[in-house]
């Protein structure tokens, strides 16, 4: 069995439409922080969801990571540069600073659960950040109890084990940061 993580890029676009279709949010297509506001989210579809994907990577907006297991996809992680997200800034009240970087998905099939997989997407997402000029890193992970499907943004003690800190809490939503 052999574990990689790939940047999405247009030769991995195919992959992450596969990986949509097999997860708990297979619907969103990983586009809630990309509309402008979060009026109609409920009702949009699936179809509108994809089409917005499409058209960010005819932008060339690949924003993230996905986990292989040879081959076969089978975990993804949203991660892009903050400024990507504005309704994400203006919700959380966050800064625009220079290399500020924001996860806001981190999802592992079902079946591949409960193996470290989780831990090893961010491990190498971290590691590339690095590479780049990176200051900062934010996560909005989920504390307490949820059910597995639930847990779409990772849960806060994967980050925690990372070394992000928490920055602001409120409910069971977290901000978490990770400084370079």
């Amino acid at each position: 069995m052999e574990i990689m993580v790939k940047k999405l890029s247009s030769e991995t676009e195919k992959d992450f439409f596969t990986l949509r279709k097999d997860t708990s949010c297979d619907w969103c297509f990983c586009t809630a922080w990309h509309v402008p506001t979060w009026d109609g989210w409920d009702k949009r579809t699936a179809l509108e969801n994809r089409t917005l994907r499409e058209e960010l990577f005819r932008q060339g907006r690949y924003d993230g990571y996905l986990l292989y297991e040879n081959d076969t996809p089978i975990g993804w992680c949203q991660c892009a540069p903050l400024s990507w997200f504005p309704k994400l800034m203006k919700q959380k009240n966050f800064d625009d600073e220079p290399g500020t970087f924001v996860i806001s998905c981190l999802e592992i099939l079902p079946t591949y659960r409960k193996r470290g997989l989780s831990r090893k997407l961010l491990q190498a997402v971290i590691s590339d950040l690095k590479t780049r000029e990176t200051r900062r890193v934010l996560a909005l992970p989920v504390s307490g109890k949820h059910p597995d499907g639930d847990v779409w943004t990772g849960p806060a003690s994967l980050f925690e084990s990372a070394g992000f800190k928490v920055k602001t809490k409120s409910d069971d939503c977290l901000t978490m940061e990770f400084i370079f």
